[in-house]
């Protein structure tokens, strides 16, 4: 039975998993079976019926009325044989049959979205060409069809999405597979179900059903752009999921997409006139983001060596696309009406398009800023050319109108998708009016009537501002005062944030470690045991550790718990000051605490995989004080009464972790190390002792030797000595 199992694993599920056992295994765990129940099974006939027939003068079909002519048409034939001429003939005078195949109107229209949807994204190509992301390209196989039956696509806002979706449509179209683009963000409202959104696409049915019967049991492609339109964080378009839950119930294969590298940044910018040691040094990682580097190459060449941040590139795409519209039109536009008509417009009614007749009063202008790609004219509906310019711009012009964010909050239930729009003005603020940006935050944080979930928001989005200030940091504290059920919140703003972190060091953390305050103690200490703490900052937590250190067991307790995890590697300071603390007893049966049988051992398992040499380092210094530790409880039990003959192994003491194995394992990859560490330990614990011990070590112990003799001879072959 097992082999026939392996069998039937090797023939039917590893093929599914590109013969990698690893991703078998959970794929298998994914699995459900179940029967086929009376209402899939309807659903199923339902689904062919409607692929099969259509009403007659363009009426609706009556599905169900067709599958009770057919249950009638089954019962009044029991024990007789149907076919398939029969079944037509019965339903003849209730419907006609399709055949996708003589009509053509289905295909011509496939053909027009699929124009209508990669003619704009053509335009935005850099340089005219597409440049591929890293996993894209495991979109499609080798023979042009789709790799995958369900794929999803994911990458930040600007970061090509539509582009690569664009490209595959076209490949796709050119290969005679059948495709349908679909952008979410420009579905009209009211739609509650895919036939419907088959007849908005003017199509005869819904597009999964469509699409079909044009393949007729060939490929096809059902391609979703703008889902993240669809937003719960946002708020935005949250009655569409039930759509897509319909088009796709469920998403088997994610083939991740990644920012372009550094390499196709720079050939982009040279292949558009500009050296790429020109650009701004602190302007490269954005640029890597392709929608950021079309709206860079978009700029005059004069004008791209200034650019020093996204803002800025945002402020410079905004004058620049202001100017050349004026040229096209002859005279000063109305460039900032015409976006905060559309902007007021998307906001008010929380969509991403508008109708065309929100912008009838400035149509010329409109026209230019459609030609020159600021906004996208596309089934009579406005939009940005992305989402991310349409929060920008949002930002701006609120900035522009001095309004208050608290005032645009308590105007209505602040709703979800207020979220993004709070997030762009603060950070649209904090570029360009410091003052107006801490009061807009402080009010925001403050403000009693402004809900917890945009509150949230705001503590994420402080969480990942590169160069956080001190002023921010004071607001923060004067929060808790009124506040302290925020402290938590407040706490993950600054956890494990190199830059906090030094907005902190400027006077918090003396204040509270010299404090008497054990509250405030305990939360400099837990910044400090955070691993991104002790990874960018490890130097300056072992210089603030040892200044205010203190005789007791709760300052014992703060240091083991900043060492716990072996997180002492990343500078020299801090794992000096982890050596003194092995060696002072500070850390004696020191263990990470997350599991019931992790020990010492478990405290040095990242050490020995990132850093050997100097877990070998670390092993020495614990053997010294286990040693000492052995000697001086050997020395008090032969002195008492109760200790007279009784063994007093050092192996046990050795042997207590129980499992150290792998650690030592790991470090004995660094030999030279390991045996310059533990042969001249291992050599005089021997000669202390070989009169005293005539038994073998035992367990760790054995281990222990036996690696340091087998590393001194690996380092002797190696150096041929």
């Amino acid at each position: 039975q097992s082999a026939k199992l392996s069998g039937a694993f090797q023939k039917y599920v590893l093929p599914l998993c590109s013969g990698d056992n690893k991703r078998a295994q959970p794929f298998l765990l994914r699995v459900r079976t179940h029967a086929v129940d009376e209402a899939r099974l309807k659903e199923n006939v339902d689904f062919a019926i409607r692929k099969l027939f259509y009403a007659a003068a363009d009426a609706l079909l009556d599905v169900a009325a067709v599958r009770g002519y057919l249950g009638d048409l089954l019962l009044e034939n029991i024990h007789c044989t149907i076919d398939r001429d029969q079944a037509i003939e019965a339903l003849r005078t209730h419907g006609g049959l399709r055949d996708w195949a003589i009509d053509r109107t289905v295909p011509n229209r496939f053909d027009q979205i699929c124009d209508a949807y990669t003619s704009p994204l053509k335009s935005d190509l850099i340089n005219g060409t597409l440049l591929p992301l890293a996993g894209s390209e495991s979109i499609l196989s080798v023979n042009g069809t789709p790799s995958a039956k369900k794929v999803l696509v994911v990458a930040d806002a600007g970061g090509g999405k539509s582009a690569i979706l664009g490209d595959v449509a076209e490949r796709l179209h050119v290969a005679g597979i059948p495709v349908l683009p679909i952008r979410f963000d420009q579905l009209p409202d009211g739609i509650l179900t895919t036939t419907e959104m088959g007849h908005k696409l003017l199509l005869p049915e819904s597009p999964a059903m469509v699409l079909a019967g044009v393949a007729n049991g060939k490929p096809s492609v059902l391609l979703i752009d703008q889902l993240d339109a669809v937003s719960m964080a946002s708020g935005r378009r949250l009655e569409l999921w039930s759509l897509f839950d319909e088009l796709s119930r469920d998403v088997a294969r994610y083939p991740e997409m990644s920012m372009m590298s550094s390499e196709q940044v720079d050939g982009a910018l040279r292949n558009s006139c500009t050296d790429p040691s020109s650009v701004q040094a602190t302007l490269k990682p954005i640029l890597a983001t392709p929608l950021h580097l079309s709206m860079f190459l978009s700029l005059p060449t004069s004008k791209r060596t200034g650019v020093h941040s996204r803002d800025e590139l945002f402020d410079n795409f905004w004058t620049e696309g202001e100017c050349r519209t004026d040229q096209r039109i002859g005279r000063k536009s109305a460039w900032t009406q015409v976006i905060d008509r559309l902007a007021d417009w998307l906001s008010a009614n929380r969509q991403l398009s508008a109708p065309m007749h929100v912008l009838d009063d400035y149509r010329a202008d409109a026209a230019a800023m459609v030609s020159g790609r600021v906004i996208i004219l596309t089934d009579n509906r406005y939009r940005f050319f992305h989402e991310s310019f349409f929060d920008y711009a949002f930002a701006r012009r609120f900035a522009a109108k001095d309004g208050a964010l608290t005032s645009l909050l308590l105007s209505d239930e602040q709703h979800l998708f207020r979220r993004a729009q709070v997030r762009q003005v603060l950070a649209y603020l904090r570029a360009h009016d410091w003052p107006r940006y801490t009061k807009e935050l402080r009010d925001v944080l403050s403000h009693s009537k402004v809900r917890f979930h945009i509150k949230r928001l705001v503590f994420q989005w402080l969480s990942t501002v590169p160069d956080p200030q001190i002023q921010e940091w004071e607001i923060l504290q004067r929060l808790l005062d009124c506040a302290p059920d925020l402290r938590s919140h407040v706490r993950t703003v600054i956890a494990g944030h190199a830059g906090w972190f030094d907005v902190l060091d400027t006077g918090f953390f003396d204040a509270a470690l010299s404090s008497s305050n054990a509250t405030q103690v305990d939360e400099a200490v837990w910044i400090f045991g955070l691993h991104p703490t002790l990874e960018k900052r490890s130097d300056r937590v072992a210089a603030l550790l040892k200044k205010y250190r203190k005789p007791g067991e709760r300052w014992s307790h703060y240091l083991r718990h900043v060492c716990r995890f072996g997180e002492v590697y990343h500078s020299p300071e801090m794992f000096d000051f982890f050596l003194s603390l092995i060696d002072d007893g500070t850390l004696d049966d020191l263990r990470p605490a997350f599991a019931a049988n992790d020990s010492w051992w478990s405290t040095l398992h990242s050490m020995a995989e990132r850093r050997p040499d100097l877990a070998c380092e670390a092993i020495g210094h614990w053997f010294d004080r286990t040693l000492l530790r052995w000697r001086d409880n050997k020395a008090a039990v032969d002195a008492s009464a109760q200790g007279a003959g009784k063994s007093h192994r050092f192996g046990q003491y050795l042997d207590q972790g129980m499992n150290g194995t792998h650690v030592i394992w790991k470090a004995a990859e660094a030999p030279l190390h390991y045996a310059k560490q533990m042969l001249p330990r291992v050599g005089r614990f021997v000669t202390e002792t070989a009169e005293e011990r005539s038994g073998r070590y035992a367990g760790l112990a054995t281990m222990i030797c036996r690696f340091t003799v087998r590393s001194y001879q690996h380092w002797q072959s190696r150096w041929k000595l």
